[in-house]
């Protein structure tokens, strides 16, 4: 029986069924003729089609096999040992062993791949390489499967099983399946997978995810195959064999001192690897130099809502959500499906993602809060309306997954910046009591009345945009909040240092407006875009003189009416 094989142009390599030992089909054993089994093995996801299989060991460690040793001798004066070739046929000499091969890169030039697609294709090359000889269809089966390997096997059963009248006798004639590391649950590994491939998507490096994304951990797409997978197993008495780790396995150089981590990365034989460094926030307390290899090999990602990263590096800023994408997001972290909302349900869903300024982590929050209340979106957009400061402080996570709080994660970056420029954390709570959008330098200029050489403000704003607390978007001379942030700057603030916020912003917002009776063209383009944040300081004024009453410091009715007064847009 010969290979089915075929070139994968874009990768130069062979996939397919690949003959590794070969037996004749006319074998007698104990002088009569038997059905000789197949054994086929599966490699597992970003894995070597060949050195999956093989063991590098020196020379003179490999035994004597008639005139030759084992494997090929490499340059390092190592024997290549393929146990499929050179030692499992001396185990099952009566056995033709093949080894299914297929392209399974998820980073870089990667294949559109997805499970179903790989099962199907093990499927069909099977049916095709039995069908060549008749008597070989009932030719039992044996399996192995290398950590996602052991996947593709599963999907190809149950594949063979929904197809029965064209592959049923693959199923039948399967006799046993050894799974090496098979992670049937998924993997929590798979999540940097994930997103490592989306960074080096957007580098244009073609990566691509789908894969990935089955691996996830408690993947209920998993969980349904395996459970499908083992009541046909059961049915057709395929025996199981599984193999796994008891002990705890090395697997970067994370255990390793930082010296020697990078000096083995910055080696020339130590050249295809990826290093990550993920949420990179804090750029003061370490020199990220010693972190990187000194060499001219390797990748290295860096993920960090600091922009001062991108100095002198390739950087790929993450663009804020789409409202389809948030909308799917919320959707999944709820466990639900789309199709199953509502017109309702989901206009309460887009309103959600608009309130939440289509931020994952609050988004992922929300739909974990919801998904444990059991509450309809509809339910928790009432609920945000009154008591958004609880949904935002909350770890709504299931065990094992304690993510810090939207506000929380704030307020981690809030103490950084206090420490380094307390100025420019004052402006940042000054910043929740108007509005959140177009805020022109010149409203703190005028309004605190600072110098024209004064450079404080220009300072605090860099602090401000280093921590991704503040960006500028149309124009070069004002700025935006994120609206999370706008509202947790109030939030975090006991009632009478909110009066007292809120009275500071007040009085520059009334500072920044001309009394003079003659105006320049500028200014009253400069008092039209103050218009929004007079609307919202009024607001938090009203609000705040409800309820401190006697102990403003600017009278709100006298003060606001002034405020309005002073600008005439006629």
């Amino acid at each position: 029986m010969g290979d089915i094989m075929t070139r994968n142009t874009s990768v130069n390599e062979m996939v397919g069924l690949e003959a590794v030992s070969q037996i004749d089909d006319d074998m007698a054993i104990n002088g009569s003729k038997c059905l000789l089994p197949n054994i086929i093995a599966v490699h597992g996801l970003a894995a070597n089609p060949v050195y999956t299989w093989i063991k590098k060991v020196p020379d003179e460690d490999v035994a004597e096999n008639a005139n030759a040793k084992f494997g090929r001798l490499n340059s390092k004066g190592e024997r290549e040992v393929m146990w499929l070739k050179h030692l499992l046929p001396a185990v099952v000499p009566h056995a033709r062993i093949l080894k299914f091969n297929y392209d399974s890169k998820y980073l870089v030039n990667a294949p559109k791949e997805s499970l179903r697609s790989l099962g199907e294709r093990l499927t069909n090359t099977i049916r095709n390489l039995r069908a060549k000889e008749e008597h070989t269809i009932k030719r039992p089966i044996i399996f192995i499967g290398h950590s996602f390997g052991g996947i593709v096997i599963q999907e190809a059963i149950v594949f063979a099983q929904s197809s029965a009248t064209d592959y049923g006798s693959i199923v039948s004639s399967t006799s046993g399946i050894v799974f090496l590391g098979t992670p049937f649950r998924g993997s929590p590994a798979s999540t940097w997978g994930t997103i490592i491939t989306r960074c080096a998507s957007a580098l244009g490096l073609g990566s691509h995810g789908m894969l990935l994304k089955t691996l996830e951990d408690h993947s209920e797409r998993l969980d349904l195959l395996l459970s499908h997978f083992l009541v046909i197993a059961k049915q057709f008495d395929i025996q199981l064999v599984c193999f796994y780790e008891t002990k705890p396995t090395w697997l970067g150089l994370g255990s390793y001192p930082l010296g020697i981590s990078t000096i083995w990365l910055a080696a020339k034989e130590n050249n295809k690897w990826l290093l990550v460094i993920d949420n990179l926030d804090d750029l003061e307390s370490f020199d990220l130099s010693d972190y990187i290899p000194q060499c001219c090999h390797g990748t290295v990602i860096i993920t960090s809502r600091r922009p001062n990263c991108v100095h002198r590096r390739r950087g790929v800023e993450v663009s804020q959500m789409q409202g389809s994408e948030a909308e799917m997001l919320l959707v999944q972290s709820v466990k639900v499906e789309t199709e199953y909302l509502n017109h309702d349900e989901r206009q309460a869903a887009a309103a959600i993602v608009q309130e939440l300024g289509y931020l994952p982590l609050a988004l992922d929050q929300a739909g974990a809060y919801i998904h444990m209340q059991q509450y309809s979106f509809r339910r928790y957009l009432r609920e945000y309306e009154t008591n958004s400061s609880y949904l935002l402080s909350g770890k709504w996570k299931g065990v094992g997954k304690q993510d810090d709080s939207v506000f929380a994660t704030l307020e981690l970056s809030f103490n950084a910046i206090q420490k380094q420029n307390p100025k420019a954390a004052d402006l940042l709570l000054l910043c929740g009591f108007i509005d959140n959008e177009d805020i022109p330098e010149e409203l703190f200029r005028k309004g605190m009345k600072l110098p024209e050489y004064d450079t404080s403000l220009n300072d605090s704003l860099r602090i401000l945009f280093s921590y991704s607390m503040a960006k500028r978007k149309q124009r070069d001379d004002s700025f935006n909040i994120h609206p999370l942030v706008h509202l947790w700057a109030r939030m975090r603030l006991e009632p009478e240092e909110q009066e007292k916020k809120a009275t500071e912003a007040f009085i520059i917002v009334s500072n920044a407006v001309s009394t003079g009776k003659i105006r320049a063209q500028k200014d009253w383009d400069f008092e039209r875009r103050l218009m929004a944040h007079i609307a919202v300081i009024g607001g938090h004024m009203k609000t705040i003189a409800s309820f401190i009453k006697g102990r403003m410091r600017v009278p709100y009715e006298e003060g606001y009416n002034v405020l309005i007064n002073n600008i005439d847009l006629q």
